[in-house]
């Protein structure tokens, strides 16, 4: 393994001296990279050379496609056991996903931040146990991964009008997005409660 590796390696260097072209590598977790060297090999790998020059290869398993030279090849093949999504419903719902990653929700990350903050001040006062301060915000998180994004809020292209798989796609990343802010706020918020418990208040 580590030999055939090696080898696409040198391939792809040879070669990326010849390709001046931008590509496309689309994954099938709806993240796309840009980049001006790519190889696609006969075995299980794409290479491709990221920002900062490095060669880097992922497994033909985690990419939808790739585009080089105003051609696209696709690797993803539909489970015809499983009611899973055609090619054009996987392409229409990992664009939502990669658009979903991008919605904004600062308000969720100070929600977090509020709720962990204050955890650690008010179980003392209220004669809660301190071992218990992780509870609130992990509740708050679970609170917010319940509801959807509503599709209203969700500036759909209008290629994508009323197409369910691109809003499907969307939703599922812009919640991820949400909880990950929550959680991070979370953490920052329990940090500098703590601190403030113990080194301000005394506690």
């Amino acid at each position: 393994m580590q030999k055939i590796k090696i080898i696409l390696i040198i391939s792809f260097i040879i070669l990326s001296t010849n390709v001046f072209s931008q590509s496309e590598i689309w994954k099938i977790n709806g993240t796309k990279i840009i980049t001006d060297t790519l190889l696609v090999d006969t075995s299980n790998y794409v290479l491709y050379k990221n920002k900062r020059n490095k060669t880097k290869y992922i497994s033909k398993d985690d990419v939808f496609s790739v585009s080089q030279n105003n051609q696209t090849i696709v690797f993803y093949i539909p489970d015809t056991i499983q009611d899973s999504f055609t090619v054009e419903q996987m392409q229409a719902y990992l664009q939502g996903k990669h658009d979903g990653y991008k919605h904004k929700s600062p308000l969720f990350f100070s929600g977090g931040v509020l709720v962990g903050l204050s955890t650690p001040i008010v179980f003392p006062i209220a004669g809660l146990s301190g071992g218990f301060i992780a509870i609130p915000p992990a509740l708050y998180t679970v609170g917010i991964g319940i509801p959807k994004i509503k599709e209203k809020n969700i500036k759909v292209p209008s290629e994508y009008k009323n197409d369910e798989n691109y809003i499907l796609g969307y939703q599922t990343a812009a919640k991820k997005r949400r909880i990950t802010n929550t959680i991070i706020g979370s953490v920052v918020g329990l940090a500098v409660g703590v601190s403030v418990s113990y080194f301000v208040i005394g506690y």
